[in-house]
């Protein structure tokens, strides 16, 4: 069995619970307040132990305090999102605190939830890795971790299913997935959480060969000039700076292009033969530059940032304003993005973790 999740991890699972996971996950789907995007971050939860003037300090479970400054903006709310103010605090209680995104404010908090009493964060256990095999009858389905260990996952009615799934039955193997579960009385641990959805990888070089007749084209990658054979077809979507590639037909030998691939569950697809979901192309000059890239799916956005979990599992915050670019039919600014879309970020590196999207691109669903 995977092991404990730490309490940074599991934040953001609890936070979902305590908004309203008892409900069908349609209708969760459609909640999508101020406040419940706030809730996706992933916050910093433990067991407020002493309250001041203006700060306050909670505990996690492994020992941590961290102390937490307040000021005149800073929100207070209960499991119902009923207001609530720092006088409403009380030691003892657990709560999830979400802090600045700016330098030197990550100990400054801007929403601190409180939670019902008698639930204990604690008691999660989560795993993520690939799905290899579902068992539909017995309600469970098997993840493999990068290290090789397995995990079989129980499903029941109240499991609620995220990203690219609704239920068990859209589980498909070689789908990646995370899993939270929580220990049910006479049923060991059961998953309350599933987020599942087909790997994607993101390519970066300059096309060196395009075959119309096959509707493929070869891309030398820059980093270590592997020759890759993308194909393309109906559903892949092309991006350039004015627009003017809208397919296989519009590409030149000598341009640079940023191809993402995505794999579906069941699929074969070998190291260098790659299905293009999207390809952005032109002179590498009208390429934006950037020092990172990363795909992978929104998980939580704010008024000046918003967070991308890559099918690693490694999340990356990324500061936006008007010097983001959104290159997307669906979205033109941060305000339209939305938890669980899948994007393709190009970032500047700003030190300390900290990266600076240049250019956001929406890639398509299955």
């Amino acid at each position: 069995m995977s092991k404990k999740i730490v309490i940074p991890v599991v934040a953001a699972v609890v936070i979902t619970l305590i908004a309203g996971m008892v409900v069908n996950s349609s209708a969760l789907a459609q909640a999508q307040s101020p406040l419940r995007r706030l809730l996706r971050l992933r916050p910093a939860l433990g067991q407020v132990t002493a309250i001041g003037k203006a700060e306050f300090t909670v505990e996690t479970k492994d020992g941590t305090v961290k102390a937490f400054k307040v000021d005149d903006i800073t929100r207070y709310r209960s499991k119902e999102e009923s207001e609530l103010t720092f006088a409403d605090l009380k030691t003892g209680q657990w709560v999830a605190v979400v802090t600045g995104r700016l330098p030197g404010a990550s100990n400054l908090a801007r929403l601190v939830v409180t939670l019902p009493e008698g639930l204990d964060p604690t008691q999660f256990e989560g795993a993520r890795g690939k799905v290899i095999s579902v068992n539909q009858g017995a309600g469970q389905f098997t993840l493999e971790n990068l290290e090789g260990q397995k995990t079989v996952v129980t499903t029941n009615s109240e499991t609620i299913y995220r990203g690219e799934v609704t239920s068990l039955a859209d589980l498909e193997v070689g789908m990646l997935a995370g899993v939270v579960s929580k220990e049910m009385d006479g049923t060991g641990l059961v998953a309350r959480i599933v987020r599942a959805g087909d790997p994607i990888g993101i390519h970066f070089g300059e096309i060196t060969r395009i075959d119309a007749s096959a509707a493929t084209f070869t891309l030398k990658t820059q980093r270590s000039a592997q020759e890759l054979t993308i194909s393309v077809d109906e559903s892949t979507r092309f991006r350039s700076k004015a627009s003017e590639i809208s397919g296989l037909k519009d590409l030149t030998t000598g341009m640079f292009a940023i191809v993402v691939s995505k794999t579906p569950a069941g699929e074969e697809q070998t190291d260098v033969s790659l299905k293009a979901a999207m390809v952005a192309a032109g002179d590498k000059s009208d390429l934006p530059k950037a020092d990172l890239w990363v795909g992978g799916r929104v998980i939580s956005t704010d008024q000046s940032a918003f967070t991308v979990e890559n099918r690693e599992g490694k999340q990356f915050t990324f500061q936006a304003g008007g010097y983001t670019r959104f290159r997307s039919r669906e979205i033109r600014s941060l305000a339209e993005m939305k938890p669980g879309m899948l994007v393709l970020v190009g970032a500047i590196e700003l030190g300390s973790g900290s990266y600076q999207a240049q250019v956001v691109l929406v890639l398509p669903r299955r």
